[in-house]
């Protein structure tokens, strides 16, 4: 740059896009983690809440990180007015909520420093007349976008945070978050998913990204587990993270000690075509944890339902899944 300026160039620096400093689902998690929402019949008030979530279903799909004032604003206030605890305000305006994000390093509204604070009579006006454009922060939105760990890293930090006592199923359903692949990697590009390829990404599968899903499985379990049964017994993002950890551990086999086998065959999303099962099922009380959950080919998972031999096989898929577990989680597995 020394070089071109002699030359008579002007050389300006590329403006920062981010300056939140976020950069791994763990800050994200902890900046989420100290976030002061105004309250409601003193709990958190959701608003904050669901401009987050909204906004990393966006990500998950691909749409644009940043979109404009008045866009935001249409997306939002059905949101915001449907999805509210008793006692928060029916108008479901966004410029609290974004603005009180701004704040705390969790939304980026470029070419804007003079943002004013989550209080007052002026935020609604400074929003409408600057209309400003507006999301998450870069690498925040890139790790909602490809990685499906972050992803609910995110999502249970913030339903730990706003949600501990109210139902978030109906509004993360509403933006594209409560589905049991939540917790699954963005799919490779095209051409990019052949078995070679796939297989690779499996074996270079660590301990550390398996230890971290069940934290995350153990976090939920532990705030939600005997909780409205029915919904909790079903609850996509706790399984999604379990029925991930296994998937990895699996290295695209079938788990069961006498099979062992390849998945036959990939899904659309590049992933082995291997079914995982609650060894112990839910109505049993058995529980969305990897440590009783195993990987099986569609032969063997067949033959653990109705086959005549399921209850000897069952006996030898609980060891294996438990053993597994603690190899992985210990860092003893070294196939």
């Amino acid at each position: 740059m020394t070089v071109l300026r002699r030359l008579g160039f002007e050389v300006t620096s590329a403006p920062n896009t981010d300056s939140s400093g976020l950069r791994t689902a763990d800050e994200i998690a902890a900046t989420i983690g100290d976030l002061r929402p105004a309250s409601a019949s003193g709990k958190p008030m959701l608003k904050q809440a669901v401009v987050l979530l909204w906004a990393i279903g966006r990500a998950r799909v691909g749409h644009d990180r940043l979109l404009g004032w008045a866009d935001t604003v249409a997306a939002l206030t059905p949101l915001l007015q449907t999805h509210r605890r008793n006692g928060e305000s029916r108008h479901g305006r966004p410029d609290y909520p974004i603005a009180a994000l701004f704040h705390a390093g969790l939304w980026e509204l470029p070419g804007h420093t003079d943002v004013p604070r989550a209080h007052g009579s002026t935020v609604w006006t400074w929003f409408t007349e600057q209309a400003p454009e507006g999301g998450l922060p870069e690498s925040v939105y890139a790790l909602a976008r490809r990685s499906g760990t972050a992803r609910v890293r995110m999502i249970d930090a913030i339903t730990s945070r706003f949600f501990e006592d109210f139902d978030e199923s109906g509004f993360l359903t509403a933006v594209g978050l409560y589905d049991e692949d939540v917790a699954t990697d963005e799919a490779p590009p095209s051409g990019d998913s052949d078995q070679e390829t796939v297989s690779g990404s499996i074996r270079a599968a660590s301990e550390f990204d398996y230890a971290r899903l069940c934290e995350l499985v153990a976090r939920r379990e532990k705030r939600t587990y005997g909780q409205r049964r029915t919904r909790i017994a079903n609850d996509p993002i706790r399984i999604s993270a379990a029925r991930e950890a296994v998937l990895l551990r699996s290295r695209g086999q079938c788990e069961n000690p006498g099979c062992c086998r390849p998945a036959p065959d990939l899904n659309d999303l590049g992933r082995p075509l291997l079914e995982v099962d609650h060894i112990v099922g839910l109505a049993d009380r058995g529980r969305d944890h990897p440590e009783q959950m195993i990987a099986l080919c569609p032969n063997c998972h067949r033959v653990k339902t109705s086959g005549r031999t399921r209850h000897e096989l069952i006996t030898v898929l609980a060891r294996t899944a438990k053993e597994r577990h603690d190899q992985w989680l210990t860092g003893s597995d070294h196939r």
